[in-house]
């Protein structure tokens, strides 16, 4: 989670089944630098893929992922806020 890339993917994803080729379209990416960064995530079980004929599609494991994501974001705005006062 602490790459940029890899929480726009992850982002994405969250939105609803989607493939490489959308993900890339859609975050100004390389084809080939989504299918790394997906491997990783897949790798560390956050996102699975489904095949569908020629296309896999990618989706978040659980809603945990999320969950995870709001709770860090919060927590790094929080303490940003006290850092500015």
């Amino acid at each position: 989670m602490s790459d940029p890339t890899r929480m726009r993917i992850i982002l994405t994803v969250a939105q609803g089944p989607i493939t490489v080729s959308d993900i890339a379209n859609k975050l100004d990416l390389s084809v080939s630098n989504v299918s790394h960064q997906l491997r990783l995530l897949k790798q560390e079980r956050l996102v699975t893929g489904e095949r569908l004929d020629k296309q896999i599609f990618y989706r978040l494991i659980d809603d945990h992922v999320i969950q995870i994501y709001s709770l860090t974001k919060a927590h790094i705005e929080e303490k940003n806020d006290k850092k500015s006062q």
